[in-house]
């Protein structure tokens, strides 16, 4: 084949493949317009499904041509750069077999950038996050950036289902577990608080974060300060450095001073405001 035709064939594949998968991220915009009669059967398999691979062979056959050369191999920028895309989406394609259409892979893909990539949008990010359960209802971290977007939206409520949806859907959910504890400490609901950082500590024994607000929250009760003290000590050892360990060293400062221990008092707190002077933003 001509390099020329190969050249744009390839790009008008990706194109195409590029409009299908912007189509499935607008899915329930265009599901009025876009549904079958009722009754109906539904058409399980999409275009994309062929494309993306059709696309993969084209971009290869140009490669071959652009790289392979009578005088050797041409890894020039362009070709190098040409070479990591074709990579990278080969790696995704293989990735997404076990989906039904790469709008489903794309799916899995956008719960995790979906916050980020659309910079304050709250909703366009959950319009996508949406389509991404439409596609595969058990799509991880999906009710998780449902429930922070619930937060930011002050719907506490609403954040909370949320992330109870995704412990129910992903046992092992640990950070979704440590959130809703945290939500149950907004609205003091301490009993709850305390089972939630339990529970995110069972689902991950290495999440400092767990320890040191299960700590704190023991030492705000007035109740199990020698476990609070173990939890805090536990806390600072699985991330000496980091950002909530000077909350350690601060619960057990307050702990050994209801308990009467001054001296071991002033060396914790003496250690927390050292790890402060040497990163203020803590």
């Amino acid at each position: 084949m001509p390099e020329l035709l190969l050249y744009f064939s390839t790009a008008g594949c990706w194109i195409l493949v590029s409009a299908l998968a912007w189509r499935a991220g607008h899915r329930p915009a265009l599901a009025a317009a876009a549904a079958p009669p009722p009754g109906a059967p539904r058409a399980d398999v999409r275009p994309e499904t062929f494309l993306v691979p059709v696309g993969l062979v084209l971009h290869a056959m140009l490669l071959y041509q652009r790289v392979v050369t009578t005088d050797g191999l041409d890894l020039g920028v362009a070709n190098a750069i040409s070479l990591l895309v074709w990579l990278t989406l080969l790696i995704y394609w293989l990735g997404g077999l076990a989906y039904p259409s790469l709008s489903a892979m794309l799916g899995l893909m956008a719960p995790l950038g979906v916050l980020a990539l659309r910079g304050g949008d709250l909703a366009g990010a959950e319009r996508e996050i949406r389509a991404a359960i439409e596609e595969k209802a058990d799509v991880r971290l999906a009710h998780f950036n449902l429930a922070l977007l619930a937060e930011q939206q002050g719907d506490v409520s609403r954040a909370i289902s949320e992330y109870k949806k995704e412990i129910e859907l992903h046992p092992n959910s640990y950070k979704a577990a440590f959130n809703l504890g945290r939500l149950y400490e907004s609205a003091g609901d301490r009993s709850n608080q305390i089972a939630q950082f339990k529970e995110a500590i069972r689902m991950n024994p290495s999440f400092a974060e767990g320890h040191l607000f299960l700590a704190k929250a023991y030492l705000d009760a007035g109740q199990n300060f020698e476990e609070a003290i173990v939890l805090a000590r536990r806390g600072v050892e699985l991330e000496p450095q980091g950002e909530y360990a000077p909350l350690g060293h601060y619960v057990m400062a307050d702990v050994f001073a209801r308990l009467g221990r001054r001296s071991e008092a002033e060396q914790e707190a003496a250690r927390g405001q050292a790890l402060e002077r040497v990163n203020p933003k803590r």
